[in-house]
């Protein structure tokens, strides 16, 4: 509500229908898990063992933060890129080509960063390049500590259990968790409002910028809001 107001623009995802909404398919992009079974083999989510993974998020079909998402289930269920000053050359630093194929009022991205960063720094820590069918395409910025934050939650308490860091201007927390260590685990949706609805979007793609601080970003599903 505060990002439409100083925004001066409904979000689509506020006002749609059930059946307005639809989900994109990131199977063919997926390249890691949200379990680890074993500390630093190389393999499995961050690579830091049972404790500190992300087994308890849920798969398939769910309602998170009144949007749909389609998560997926097997070995490889999110899509992870990782800074090149950081790589070990097991993951990108961006994928390409996660296709849309339709026209769309809004994308709601689910997603998170795989580390933190310095409070102050400004730009985006990754970005979505949305690319249309008629070769056109824009850039959508996913800033630190207003559309994505780190997933392991380690923000200042508020009143009661309230965590400061859950109220981001441009994103909603989607869907909060624990690690089998106790940890609290926060995922964010971030919507992205079209200025062009009456084109159809080819595909997105997902990006760490070279300035980029981040350690690196992954990408758990979209979902979008069909144009009228």
């Amino acid at each position: 509500m505060v990002r439409e107001i100083i925004e001066g623009r409904p979000l689509p995802s506020r006002r749609a229908r059930a059946d307005e909404f639809f989900t994109v398919d990131l199977s063919r992009h997926a390249n890691r898990g949200t379990v680890d079974e074993h500390a630093y083999d190389g393999r499995g989510w961050l690579d830091l063992g049972p404790g500190l993974d992300l087994r308890a998020l849920p798969a398939g079909r769910r309602e998170l933060c009144g949007q749909p998402f389609e998560l997926l289930r097997g070995a490889r269920t999110c899509v992870m890129i990782e800074s090149a000053q950081r790589a070990d050359g097991s993951l990108p630093s961006g994928v390409k080509g996660i296709a849309v194929g339709r026209k769309a009022a809004s994308l709601l991205f689910l997603h998170a960063l795989t580390g933190s960063m310095e409070r102050r720094s400004t730009g985006a820590a990754f970005a979505y390049r949305i690319r249309y069918e008629d070769g056109s395409n824009v850039e959508f910025p996913v800033r630190y500590r207003i559309e994505a934050m780190e997933w392991l939650d380690r923000s200042s308490r508020g009143p009661g259990d309230m965590r400061i860091g859950w109220f981001l201007y441009g994103a909603r927390p989607a869907w909060l968790g624990r690690t089998a260590s106790g940890e609290r685990a926060v995922l964010y949706s971030a919507e992205w409002v079209n200025p062009r609805p009456e084109r159809t979007i080819e595909a997105v793609d997902m990006l760490l910028p070279e300035d980029s601080r981040a350690p690196g970003a992954v990408l758990f599903a979209i979902s979008g809001v069909r144009s009228r």
